[in-house]
């Protein structure tokens, strides 16, 4: 009976694993460990994500502003061009000089050739919406001085009309452009700031 009570006074060996396994400061270390190796890996995968997410936002913000530079650029001719259209087509007529139509009419096409130059050469910038409405308003303008030079005021007034309307759908898709541009930079400040 002793022999059986010694045995069941025997604690079971516990296997070296067990032991170490269950040891705390082992289960500590280990714990750092796998926390310092996965909070590492995740803070290092966080940190390459929003170095991306900023390059790209870089790179977004710089391509507005040189969009921007180029439709400002587009504009300001049109803009130019058109009151010197304007200025040509109200001259009075120089009864001495029987080809002055034909010089204003050469001027007025000079110019709006040199507007369909740039109009194509910035179509990327523009896209090709604002491309064709803007060679819309060109044909239109050129139309319009042209009957006016020659002339012919049967449907003058509504030659001038559409030359205005097109001007004015113009000036509507840049201030839409111009507002979207702002509000892109408010978000851009406010992605920034976090």
């Amino acid at each position: 009976m002793r022999k059986l009570q010694a045995l069941l006074d025997q604690k079971p060996k516990e296997s070296r694993l067990k032991s170490v396994s269950t040891n705390p400061l082992v289960l500590l270390m280990a714990g750092v460990i796998l926390s310092g190796i996965l909070g590492g890996a995740i803070t290092l995968a966080y940190g390459a994500r929003q170095n991306e997410l900023a390059a790209e936002r870089n790179f977004s913000d710089e391509l507005n502003k040189l969009r921007i530079q180029k439709f400002s650029e587009v504009w300001e001719r049109l803009d130019e061009d058109e009151g010197a259209i304007d200025r040509l087509l109200n001259q009075s007529d120089n009864p001495q000089n029987p080809e002055d139509k034909n010089e204003r009419a050469k001027q007025v096409d000079k110019l709006v050739q040199q507007d369909r130059r740039t109009v194509d050469k910035y179509r990327f910038w523009l896209g090709n919406g604002n491309h064709a409405k803007i060679h819309r308003y060109l044909d239109a303008s050129s139309l319009y001085a042209i009957r006016k030079l020659a002339g012919i005021n049967d449907g003058l007034d509504g030659l001038l009309q559409q030359r205005q309307e097109l001007k004015s759908d113009l000036d509507t898709e840049r201030d839409k452009l111009l507002q979207s541009l702002a509000e892109r930079a408010k978000l851009t400040k406010w992605f920034y700031f976090f």
